[in-house]
């Protein structure tokens, strides 16, 4: 599992653990309606290609 920071808006953008560190910390996308809005830590299984949130029960599909 790794860590992922992700915008819930339109543009689904992902930013891995090293680029919010190194602030993208906000969505960037032009034309989403979260634009500038900040991302969600989320965990990534790499497994089945999800996002879920820390602390909730997941399984692949």
């Amino acid at each position: 599992m790794e860590l992922h920071y992700v915008c819930t808006g339109s543009c689904h953008g992902v930013a891995t653990e090293e680029q919010w560190r190194h602030g993208a910390k906000t969505c960037a996308a032009q034309g989403c309606e979260r634009h500038g809005q900040p991302l969600v830590k989320r965990l990534f299984c790499e497994k089945c290609g999800r996002h879920y949130k820390e602390g909730s029960k997941h399984s692949c599909a």
